[in-house]
């Protein structure tokens, strides 16, 4: 190549190196979605890793995330266009399925571990039905069967409906032979299936006022014989020694030691 030409050849190069690079075209830049990150940078929340790779730590803005909503996405709450538009009530993002029949503070049933969580007894403090007893372990449609439409203010079913069964077995005593009652709330409590209160005892003969208060345990500790209610006996369980009786009954006309001679003399206990 002769002098000239090379000349040429370099002065073309470095025309072509001088000319500036294309400027980028508009639809490869990002576009911020953000209006007002309240004085936040972008580092604060996003890494050079992956734009969509987010990390913020709530606690700085005082409202800790705990449970499912600290893996909710930030738009699940917040308008991306501006961080300080958010709701604080929890309708505002979960629909009520209850349609308000249960109150406006979902909180107040559920946790934010697991939605399906429910705090029974926190749920029931407040209402007619403050002590749930063994039931606090039992789902709430166990109890509210019109829970299929989510509805929890009207009447609970009555509680043979779920208990039928053991109404139908038991047999100490025998609550189908002997005509119980089938509102089972007039002798079992909710926090305790046994042992049952049977308050019209006293009418009979009073065990749970006067000397007999507190000195039995169960039906079974003076009705020994199962399904025959109107037999007793004064003598179980060390109550009532004869030698004791024999002593305290000396001279007493027509003294027996049997459970009948007790009542016939004692129908309201010590002392006649």
């Amino acid at each position: 190549m002769r002098a000239g030409g090379a000349l040429a050849a370099r002065l073309a190069l470095a025309a072509a190196l001088a000319v500036p690079a294309a400027p980028a075209r508009a639809q490869d830049a990002v576009a911020n979605p953000h209006v007002n990150l309240r004085g936040l940078a972008c580092t604060a929340c996003h890494t050079t890793r992956s734009w969509r790779d987010v990390s913020f730590d709530h606690r700085r803005t005082g409202s800790p995330l705990r449970g499912q909503h600290a893996i909710a996405p930030c738009s699940a709450c917040h308008d991306l266009r501006d961080f300080r538009t958010v709701a604080h009530e929890c309708r505002a993002c979960h629909e009520d399925p209850h349609r308000g029949d249960a109150g406006a503070r979902c909180e107040t049933c559920h946790v934010e571990s697991t939605w399906h969580q429910v705090g029974a007894r926190d749920a029931h403090a407040n209402t007619r039905l403050p002590e749930l007893g063994v039931h606090a372990a039992l789902q709430c449609a166990d109890c509210h069967r019109q829970a299929a439409v989510q509805q929890f203010s009207g009447p609970v079913r009555p509680c043979i409906e779920c208990h039928q069964s053991s109404f139908a077995a038991t047999t100490s005593p025998s609550h189908a032979a002997l005509g119980f009652s089938q509102q089972c709330e007039s002798c079992h409590q909710l926090t305790a299936w046994t042992f049952a209160l049977f308050q019209r005892h006293d009418a009979i003969f009073p065990i749970y006022s006067g000397t007999h208060s507190g000195r039995w345990s169960t039906c079974a500790t003076c009705h020994t014989t199962a399904g025959q209610p109107s037999a007793f006996t004064c003598m179980s369980g060390g109550c009532h020694p004869q030698a004791q009786t024999n002593s305290s009954h000396g001279g007493i006309s027509g003294y027996q030691y049997t459970a009948q001679a007790c009542y016939s003399c004692h129908p309201r206990g010590s002392g006649g």
